[in-house]
């Protein structure tokens, strides 16, 4: 029999972690980890904070989730891994999926003379519906 080391226990399948996963594959808010803390709680009570941190990094080195980093806040979590983009607003946080733009004319773009472009990601930032209208008020 093989004893279990630090890495093949945290890389076994558990109740704890597929949860975090479906919570986070479930919300389209792009969730945090103390949001997933806070509805993964509602179904295993003992549940811990540093038990949703260390699941979310492993979800993430797994290719299962991936991180979006919020305009210089909290990491946020996004279960969708078709390749997409996303706006966010710079005043609440909020994150809104956008499908991918299909096409990237790197020739047109004299500092990428010379490159080749493999892939890219384009995120757009400003202000939701609701922060327009109270910024209007």
């Amino acid at each position: 029999m093989t004893k279990a080391t630090p890495e093949t226990t945290e890389r076994r399948s558990t109740r704890q972690r597929s949860l975090i996963l479906d919570v986070v594959q479930h919300s389209h808010a792009h969730p945090d980890a103390e949001e997933v803390y806070r509805i993964a709680r509602r179904k295993i009570a003992l549940l811990s904070l540093g038990t949703v941190y260390r699941n979310l990094r492993v979800l993430v080195e797994e290719g299962l989730i991936r991180e979006v980093q919020s305009a210089g806040k909290v990491v946020r979590y996004d279960g969708m891994l078709e390749a997409h983009s996303h706006f966010q607003c710079t005043s609440c946080g909020r994150i809104i999926d956008l499908p991918r733009v299909p096409k990237f004319d790197a020739p047109k773009n004299p500092e990428l003379k010379g490159c080749e472009v493999q892939d890219f990601k384009l995120d757009l930032f400003g202000l939701c519906p609701i922060c327009r209208t109270e910024r209007k008020s």
